[in-house]
């Protein structure tokens, strides 16, 4: 099967695109993305969706790295597709941040990705936009070996999804490198190479030039073909805990909940559940990387303590077992925990809906589709620092901090004002608005109705 079949296929099978998609991929011009593109780019008017390319000039390679900014625009005028190009001093920004070259240029286009799908999105609100990234099969191999070398978990071993939450795909996942050359060739593409590539100075490069081979030769002739599979077998896996877990944790909870579980819930968990549990109840009061066993198993060891044990984690982030209760404490976390109300939800079809003004302030009515897009937990809570909200009608965002002031609400009752919130984006603000993302308007097919009723 040729690299044009085998991205086809995976598509198909994995659900990677949807008609009416705008796609945005990350193009280097290299062998794998001018593949990528250049597949894609035949399959917009099949498949019905929108290609967009977006390259990153690291001014790493000097004439170099501008000769395959040129190359990646003139390929991409060839081809009808529009191409937005961002001049970034990876050498200058790694040493501002005290990063690695190769970390930072990472941060860097992911950045830029998302900043273009965010442009992109503003200008056409309906729009599903997915980040696109050429990783091949033999990269796959690659990063599950790096991270094996490293060491890692189960969620480590599975290495690159075909698809991400946030919208991202890589539908040349399953092909491999010899492939990607044997279709630039077919098709006259001639695309650059990176001459950093032939560099053992980076850890990827050594995987690629010297273990991977040295380990085929003397071992197993098949060895790349084998951590790809251990890929596929540890997300299937991942993603069977990771749904066992997710049961675990209410979709929408009080902030009396919020950051806190009951001990004796974590103790009567399997441990791979409550490890991931652990993980996720971080992630939801901010932190979402960097956690290490070793800071998962001591908060496991402290669940059984009669005295308040307090566990380190990354970034300031701490546990506390007090009194029975596992409490997730954010690093500037001031919020008083509250216990006075209940929060209740239903979805109900947009014709049943009750007039809006019958909400008071006792509750909201959202989209509820919209809201499903948003892919994150719903969550009712008082106000936190990085707060922001688009306030209905206004068009624009604001820190939720400015909306409070430019409404005159009284500073000592900000703390106490409840909200709804998907991550930091506000969803309500009791009493005042909803947010312009998620409004109730003449497309809503469902609505989300939220009501709070004091306990």
């Amino acid at each position: 099967m040729d690299a044009r079949s085998t991205v086809l296929k995976t598509i198909e099978e994995h659900k990677l695109i949807q008609s009416g998609d705008a796609l945005v991929l990350g193009l280097s011009g290299g062998p794998d993305s001018i593949c990528l593109l250049h597949i894609l780019a035949g399959l917009q008017q099949e498949l019905n969706f929108k290609l967009y390319a977006l390259h990153v000039n690291h001014q790493i390679r000097g004439k170099e790295a501008d000769e395959d900014m040129r190359y990646a625009i003139s390929v991409c005028k060839e081809l009808l597709i529009p191409i937005t190009v961002k001049l970034a001093n990876i050498p200058a920004i790694s040493k501002e941040w005290g990063l690695g070259e190769e970390e930072t240029g990472r941060k860097i286009r992911q950045k830029a990705l998302l900043d273009r799908a965010k442009a992109l999105k503003e200008k056409n609100e309906k729009a599903h936009v997915k980040l696109v990234l050429a990783h091949n099969k033999d990269d796959q191999a690659e990063t599950v070996l790096m991270r094996i070398i490293r060491g890692t978990g189960v969620h480590g071993l599975g290495a690159m999804d075909y698809k991400r939450n946030d919208g991202l795909i890589r539908p040349l996942l399953d092909v491999t490198r010899t492939q990607v050359e044997e279709y630039c060739e077919a098709n006259n593409l001639n695309p650059r190479i990176d001459s950093t590539n032939r560099s053992t100075e980076y850890t990827r490069n050594k995987i690629r030039l010297n273990l991977i081979p040295a380990i085929e030769k003397e071992y197993n002739p098949n060895f790349k073909e084998g951590l790809v599979r251990l890929a596929n077998a540890a997300r299937e896996d991942d993603s069977f805990i990771d749904r066992v877990a997710h049961k675990e944790i209410p979709v929408i909870k009080t902030e009396a909940d919020w950051n806190s579980m009951p001990a004796k819930q974590l103790k009567t968990m399997d441990v791979a559940v409550a490890k991931r549990v652990i993980k996720m109840m971080f992630a939801r009061v901010g932190l979402k990387q960097d956690i290490a066993a070793i800071h998962v198993q001591n908060l496991l060891g402290a669940l059984n303590s009669k005295n308040p044990v307090t566990i380190e984690f990354p970034k300031n982030y701490k546990a506390l077992v007090k009194g029975g209760i596992v409490y997730f404490k954010t690093p500037q976390e001031k919020v008083e925990v509250r216990k006075d109300y209940k929060v209740y939800c239903s979805v109900v079809p947009v014709e049943e809906l009750p007039p809006l003004s019958s909400f008071k302030n006792q509750g909201c009515a959202l989209d509820a589709e919209k809201v499903l897009d948003l892919n994150c937990d719903i969550v009712s809570r008082t106000r936190r620092s990085q707060d922001f909200i688009k306030p209905l009608g206004l068009g624009g965002t604001k820190k939720l901090t400015d909306y409070m002031k430019d409404n005159k609400i009284p500073a000592e009752k900000r703390e106490a004002i409840r909200l709804l919130c998907a991550e930091h984006q506000i969803l309500w603000v009791e009493g005042y608005t909803v947010s312009e993302t998620c409004k109730v308007d003449g497309d809503t097919r469902y609505a989300l109705v939220v009501m709070i009723q004091e306990d």
